[in-house]
């Protein structure tokens, strides 16, 4: 004869009013259509409606965001030498009796731009984001190209073009020749502004200026290629 286990029924079903003893697993499927007798099918519309809405919400959300918006996001939000999470700290809302400013909106909108494009990275299989410093996660800008010149020989052929460093010490030891900048539209007519700003310090008299600027043919002894050369 099998011994009464009273804990051990209560957890497979229970009794009724009428002492009839009820299986759990028999009453489940009752229970859960009596909820879907209760729940209306306005009420069932709306909330996959709202289902949808929000895959849909995440799947825009994914597609907008590419490699070159999340490292604007570094870029912008990012201080020198900097990591993902010392700036989400930085960002973030202050503990209680915590040093630090409180988070304001601007500093808000940054954390969440941050967030979503580190998240971004993490699913694009970039797993040690969050302690890259910016300088590793923003490309830097390359150099700009090399200052070229081109110069008269003594028969009157063009030679070069050759860069500044190749003038330095020889100005010093030959008799000047005509010179100009070599501008060719593959070299320098798409110059940096780095190398634009570099080349407006080194034109401080404007009639060389001028000369220089629209590649006039000047003498190599009123230029100072080691400004060029840097």
């Amino acid at each position: 004869m099998m011994a009464f286990n009273l804990k051990e029924d209560r957890e497979e079903g229970h009794f009724d009013e009428s002492g009839n003893f009820v299986w759990a697993k028999e009453e489940q499927p009752m229970q859960e259509d009596a909820w879907l007798e209760n729940v209306s099918a306005q009420e069932m519309e709306g909330a996959e409606r709202a289902r949808i809405l929000r895959q849909e919400a995440r799947t825009d959300d994914e597609e907008t965001w590419t490699e070159r918006r999340a490292t604007s996001v570094f870029m912008e939000v990012l201080e020198e030498g900097e990591t993902v999470l010392k700036a989400l700290k930085r960002l973030g809302k202050k503990k209680k009796g915590s040093k630090g400013p409180e988070q304001t909106a601007d500093m808000k909108r940054e954390f969440d731009e941050l967030t979503e494009a580190t998240d971004f990275l993490m699913r694009q299989g970039k797993a040690d984001v969050y302690h890259t410093p910016k300088e590793q996660l923003v490309p830097q800008a390359p150099p700009p190209p090399p200052v070229l010149w081109e110069y008269k020989s003594q028969d009157g052929l063009i030679q070069g073009p050759f860069p500044s460093s190749n003038f330095v010490e020889w100005q010093a030891q030959v008799p000047a020749v005509q010179m100009r900048r070599y501008e060719a539209t593959d070299v320098v007519a798409k110059e940096s502004s780095a190398a634009k700003d570099l080349e407006d310090d080194f034109d401080d008299d404007d009639e060389e200026k001028e000369e220089d600027g629209d590649g006039r043919w000047v003498s190599s002894d009123t230029i100072d290629f080691r400004r060029y050369n840097r």
